[in-house]
């Protein structure tokens, strides 16, 4: 018996039909000297309040966010454009933000992120749509050498 298609079966489809698609690249900042200083169990802990404040902005069941490399997350959404990732960008990092997680290697003093954000349509042809993640990565290592806590759009 094959398994039930899920909520993200439908994105290929959806893919195909022209929809836009972005990707999201939170990053927290600054977290490695804290978890270095603090250690893992209680970087881990931070990263699991990180993590629910991220899913609790997202607004549909095919929004997907996952954990990706130490401290990074990426974020998911189908049948979204640029602009609508950016609002979705910036619920997340004041979501972050309000968490007032001490941070003492931060600027403002307190946990934040940068986000890099990439966005394409499937059905424009003189995009090379499988650059989305490296285009978002990019993104955000531009934020960081910006200054932090803030969004940069490929």
């Amino acid at each position: 018996m094959s398994p039930r298609p899920g909520p993200h079966h439908s994105l290929t489809i959806r893919a195909v039909r022209g929809e836009p698609l972005s990707l999201l690249v939170p990053d927290v900042d600054e977290f490695k000297s804290s978890n270095d200083r603090f250690g893992h169990p209680a970087g881990d802990r931070v990263l699991v309040v990180v993590a629910e404040a991220i899913r609790s902005r997202l607004r549909t069941p095919t929004d997907l966010p996952a954990r990706y490399g130490g401290e990074g997350f990426v974020v998911l959404l189908p049948h979204t454009g640029l602009a609508d990732a950016s609002r979705v960008e910036a619920r997340i990092r004041h979501a972050v933000g309000a968490l007032a997680v001490i941070h003492d290697r931060a600027a403002r003093g307190t946990l934040s992120m940068s986000v890099g954000v990439a966005s394409a349509r499937p059905d424009d042809r003189r995009a090379d749509h499988s650059r989305l993640p490296t285009e978002a990565d990019a993104a955000l290592h531009a934020a960081k050498r910006a200054g932090r806590n803030r969004v940069e759009c490929a």
